[in-house]
């Protein structure tokens, strides 16, 4: 038994340091050797998510140096710097210097399937954030991680506690593929609706049945520009209120006033997301509401719909339409030129009904994620609750 390590008793819980049932794993890659198929970084491991379900492949000489550590199947990964990165892969493979390699000295003492749940609690979590080195990039040293004090429970105790979580966390898995097949299902429907192939740009008109015609935004919709008032931040701080106050990408802030007081589609009008598509274009806004000028501001002419109008925009690719790198712009000249492609007034509200079934799917998926890892949360808390949470 190493210096220091507690003699453990496995008739009562015990309080123990990680350091004595874990050991933190630094078996090095020799690179004389075969190379590992699989490279895992930080980057590949999402919070919350205890699977690996990205790396990368490796090849001899493109593996950056610092990743030479291995990792087997059931070995768990902790982030350095970012400990809410907790994951347990399922294969073999190489990692770098940021990622801990944590395993059990004994399954007989300590289950490895109960370490991952551990690292998750707030106790652990609160734990490592008071003890992060460094001042602009913070990280999780190894002493205090090995230092780290936790009730550890009879093996039997702890077999039943592992059962229960890992089925939690699986049931949690499954409801996040659903709201993942819901999206494709969608973003396919949403395709097909509007004859978007897979480049994303808008459709010709010989890819149109023959009824269906092409026109421009500016022919189905009303550009209400005009109207918009920018506010500064500090402006908007002396005018608190209720109304929502929108930019590019949705609500910002809420202000005492508004502008505008109907259903409107809102089309971002400037900055990144327009080209990355890291969060929606296109949106409506209801009700009472204020509009900078970072947000085109439309009004959709009958027969078409907001809705049709904004499932449309987001299924399309607008670089063609965007100016600008440093700041990606598309201004309202542009935007008047993007094509729609337009059917009778049937068939435009049978595909506004069909999008909103199917985005009434993906918010079912969602509020049944929602639950599942509101009682996964639950049930960590009630299973380990004399870890400290």
């Amino acid at each position: 038994m190493p210096k220091g390590t507690r003699q453990l008793s496995m008739r009562s819980a015990t309080i123990v340091a990680l350091g004595d049932v874990v050991e933190i794993i630094t078996q090095y890659w020799d690179r004389d050797t075969a190379v590992p198929e699989r490279l895992v970084a930080g980057e590949h491991i999402d919070e919350g998510d205890l699977r690996v379900r990205r790396w990368g492949m490796t090849d001899d000489d493109l593996v950056p140096p610092t990743f030479n550590r291995w990792f087997q199947s059931g070995d768990v990964l902790l982030h350095s710097r970012n400990i809410k990165k907790i994951a347990r892969p399922d294969f073999r493979g190489i990692t770098g210097e940021k990622l801990f390699i944590l395993r059990s000295k004994d399954e007989s003492v300590f289950l490895q399937g109960l370490l991952p749940f551990i690292l998750q609690t707030a106790m652990f979590q609160s734990y490592a954030e008071s003890r992060w080195a460094g001042s602009t990039n913070k990280f999780l040293n190894k002493t205090p991680l090995e230092e780290f004090e936790f009730m550890l429970p009879p093996i039997e105790e702890q077999r039943r506690m592992s059962r229960a979580l890992s089925a939690a966390a699986e049931n949690r898995e499954r409801a996040r593929a659903v709201v993942v097949m819901a999206e494709q299902c969608h973003r396919a429907i949403r395709c097909a609706l509007f004859f978007v192939g897979a480049d994303r740009k808008p459709p010709s008109p010989e890819a149109l049945p023959k009824r269906w015609c092409i026109k421009s935004i500016s022919e189905v919709a009303e550009f209400l520009d005009g109207r918009r008032v920018p506010l500064r931040e500090s402006d908007r701080a002396m005018r608190p209120g209720p109304y929502p106050y929108y930019g590019a990408s949705g609500v910002i802030d809420s202000i005492d006033g508004f502008i505008f007081d109907e259903p409107l589609v809102l089309l971002s009008e400037d900055g990144a997301n327009l080209l990355d598509r890291s969060g929606p274009i296109a949106f409506e806004a209801q009700g009472r509401y204020w509009v900078n000028n970072h947000a085109h501001v439309l009004r959709v002419r009958a027969p078409l719909t907001n809705q049709y109008l904004i499932e449309y925009l987001e299924s399309l690719s607008l670089g063609e339409w965007v100016s600008g790198t440093a700041q990606p712009k598309l201004n309202k000249a542009a935007a008047e030129r993007i094509p729609v492609p337009m059917g009778s007034a049937s068939d435009i509200q049978r595909a506004s009904g069909v999008l909103a079934s199917s985005r009434d799917s993906i918010l079912a998926a969602t509020k049944r994620l929602g639950e599942a890892e509101q009682f996964a949360s639950k049930l960590l808390s009630s299973c380990l609750a004399s870890y400290g949470d």
